[in-house]
C-alpha cells in the first residue's frame, strides 16, 4: 500500500493544532494543489478566500458555533464564484445570465468541494491536519456579510489546517454493504436493528470523548442533527 492510500484510510479530523507556523512555501503548493483540482468544463467557477483577520475568524466563529475555528493556523474559505466569468463574459459585450443558473451554480459547488478535499489529502501527505467547517452554513447570508461575498458567490465550506496536537482515534464507518452498491440502488437496511453492531461501535468510540452522549448511536444520530 502506497503512503498516499495509507494517509487517506487513517483520515481523522483534527481541532488543536500547535504555534508550528506554516511556511509561504506550502502554502503556495496547497493553493496549486487547490488550482489543479478536476474542473467542470474548464470552467474553474470557485475560488478561495484566506481568512489571516482575527475579527472575521470570530465572526465566522460565531456563526459556525466552534470557538475553534478561529485558532486553526490556516482558514480558507472554499466558494461558488459564477461572479468572475460572467464579469469576463461581459467585458466582451455579453448581455445574457448564463453565469447565473443552478446547473453553473452546481459546477462551482462541485469543484469546490472536490478542491477542498484534494487541499485537505495533501496537508495530510505533509504530516499536517485539517477540520471542515460546514458549519458555515448555519448562517450563509452572515457569513456572506463577513467576507464581503458580492452577487453570484456562494460559501461552500470551510477548511482549517496545521500541526497537528491532538491525539484521536479513527471514527466508525458505516458498513460497506449499507452504502456500496452495484449497478442499481439498494435499500440495505431494513430495520434499526440492523444497525446495531454498528451503533455499538459508535457509541464505544463517542465514551472515549464524550461519555453518556445521547445521540451516540448512528440510529438517533440521523434525525437530530
Amino acid at each position: 500500500m502506497n503512503e498516499t492510500i495509507k494517509h487517506q484510510l487513517n483520515h481523522c479530523t483534527r481541532r488543536q493544532f500547535s504555534d508550528q507556523p506554516i511556511s509561504s512555501e506550502i502554502i503556495n503548493t496547497l493553493a496549486e494543489v487547490a488550482f489543479r483540482t478536476a474542473t467542470h468544463m474548464h470552467m474553474q467557477a470557485w475560488s478561495i478566500i484566506r481568512v489571516t483577520d482575527a475579527k472575521i475568524r470570530q465572526r465566522l466563529a460565531d456563526i459556525a458555533r466552534q470557538p475553534h475555528l478561529k485558532y486553526a493556523p490556516e482558514l480558507w474559505i472554499f466558494i461558488v464564484d459564477c461572479r468572475r466569468n460572467l464579469k469576463i463574459a461581459q467585458a466582451q459585450g455579453y448581455t445574457g445570465q448564463a453565469g447565473n443558473t443552478l446547473d453553473r451554480f452546481m459546477q462551482g459547488y462541485i469543484d469546490a468541494c472536490l478542491a477542498a478535499q484534494n487541499v485537505l489529502n495533501a496537508v495530510e501527505s505533509l504530516d499536517m491536519g485539517g477540520v471542515y467547517f460546514g458549519s458555515i452554513a448555519h448562517d450563509y447570508q452572515g457569513t456572506c456579510e463577513a467576507l464581503a461575498m458580492p452577487e453570484l458567490t456562494f460559501p461552500v465550506v470551510g477548511l482549517g489546517f496545521g500541526y497537528p496536537t491532538d491525539d484521536v482515534l479513527l471514527k466508525p464507518r458505516l458498513p460497506r454493504q449499507f452504502r456500496f452498491f452495484e449497478n442499481t440502488y439498494a435499500d440495505t437496511i431494513d430495520k434499526v436493528s440492523d444497525l446495531a453492531e454498528f451503533d455499538a461501535e459508535l457509541t464505544c468510540y463517542y465514551d472515549v470523548y464524550e461519555p453518556g452522549r445521547s445521540d451516540a448511536a448512528f440510529s438517533k444520530k440521523v434525525f437530530k442533527h
